[in-house]
């Protein structure tokens, strides 16, 4: 049982410290979680704003001609300074109708109509009612794959001095190239899968923008949203690992299994070990047939009792025709007697006195504290006990036991040596008298 404690109690040490290094781990891995969503998220935003607003410089240039757009090439040339880029353009009530470069299929969206059906258009068409730079994708594109777009309005003086709507400039970004820029892919060799996604304003459906991941669609994650002008999109980070799948962990737990294991065969070890050396003494100082105290034991018992200053009666004990039961009825019927002679004088002594057989049919018994009363009231009963017969011979005959006994009281009849010598003596006395 106590190996098993202390393998049990071992091992739940080592699990709980095993357990607070996970706890650390996610909440470091936490707080780092938090910290790399809010840095890219501001970078992607960033990125993305800063082209869009490009949008703005096309803008200016129709709004300072009153719509007679001039020099859209030279000016649109300066303004595509990113391959991020892939087109800048201008469409009059939304019909375009110049683009920028006249290359990678830009020249088939020439005569588009971004207020009519196709993906993309619903932005087109809230750029003009809210006359604000407008952010949408990602979607498809008549020049093939997907693009992100900012749509501007433009608003021009009228004759009568108030604004009208004179259509649209925009900004083609080439996706995914241009999230390229907020080096998300770093974020994978610091530990960490991404997904951005939004919802489809032209399906109403969840949209995966751009992802790293390992399948780990129910692993926790930190999220962050991100509002770029009128898109809201969602930034989430992972751990491309969980603490189980990590191979330290389990090591320490194996580590963990074979401490405790090695810390519970220590204990049973020392637990046999001390059994053993507490039989081992019991061997020294108990008699082997009866099981009462020998001789050493005796010694050891009384020793401890004259340290303590404790009084006590001494008395030796001698069976009667002992040698004789030995020779008519055998050796184990006197091995017999002298068990159940023991076991039946032990049955009235309380925990305190102490019994030894020092010879072969010789006894002594130190009764602590013992009181006239106590003796007589023990003395009764044993001899009530050997009134019935021991055990009955061959022929039939009953055998009665008796014994002889002498007394010595300690410290008024001298040492251990001079009570053990003054006892035997009146055991010696009483035989004779008997």
């Amino acid at each position: 049982m106590r190996a098993i404690l202390a393998f049990a109690s071992t091992l739940l040490f080592c699990l709980a410290i095993i357990a607070l290094l996970i706890s650390n781990r996610i909440d470091v891995q936490r707080l780092t979680m938090e910290q790399v969503v809010a840095e890219k998220s501001a970078l992607v935003t960033e990125t993305i704003t800063k082209l869009l607003y490009k949008t703005q410089v096309i803008s200016a240039l129709v709004i300072r001609h009153n719509g007679d757009v001039q020099n859209f090439n030279t000016i649109a040339s300066i303004v595509v300074d990113d391959p991020s880029i892939l087109n800048v353009l201008i469409a009059p009530n939304g019909i375009v109708s110049e683009i920028y470069p006249m290359t990678d299929n830009n020249e088939q969206v020439i005569g588009y109509d971004m207020f009519g059906e196709g993906d993309g258009n619903i932005e087109a068409r809230l750029a003009r009612d809210i006359g604000k730079l407008v952010f949408g994708g990602p979607f498809n594109v008549m020049q093939g794959g997907q693009a992100l777009v900012g749509r501007y309005s433009i608003w021009i003086d009228a004759a009568d001095g108030s604004k009208k709507f004179w259509g649209l400039t925009s900004v083609t970004l080439r996706y995914p190239q241009v999230l390229k820029a907020a080096g998300l892919d770093t974020l994978n060799n610091d530990g960490f899968d991404y997904e951005i996604w939004r919802i489809n304003p032209d399906t109403g459906e969840r949209q995966t923008i751009t992802q790293m991941r390992n399948n780990n669609a129910d692993r926790w994650f930190i999220e962050k949203h991100m509002t770029i002008f009128n898109a809201t999109w969602h930034f989430r980070v992972y751990p491309t690992e969980l603490w189980y799948e990590e191979p330290q962990y389990w090591i320490l737990a194996i580590m963990a299994l074979a401490f405790s294991l090695l810390v519970g065969v220590i204990v049973q070890n020392n637990s046999e070990l001390k059994s053993m050396k507490l039989r081992l003494e019991n061997m020294v100082i108990t008699d082997s047939m009866t099981g009462l105290l020998n001789r050493i034991g005796l010694k050891r018992m009384m020793d401890e009792l004259i340290e303590a200053k404790t009084h006590f009666v001494l008395y030796y004990i001698d069976i009667n025709q002992f040698k004789m039961i030995n020779d008519t009825y055998g050796h184990s019927v006197g091995d017999y007697v002298l068990t159940e002679f023991s076991a039946d004088i032990k049955k009235y002594l309380s925990k305190e006195d102490i019994f030894a057989r020092v010879g072969g049919d010789e006894f002594v018994l130190v009764l602590p504290n013992a009181d006239d009363d106590y003796l007589e009231r023990l003395w009764t009963n044993v001899e009530k006990i050997f009134q019935e017969p021991i055990f009955t011979t061959n022929d039939g005959t009953p055998f009665r036991l008796t014994f002889s006994k002498g007394i010595a009281r300690y410290p008024e009849d001298g040492s251990i040596e001079e009570i053990m010598s003054f006892a035997d003596k009146n055991m010696y006395i009483h035989k004779q008298g008997r």
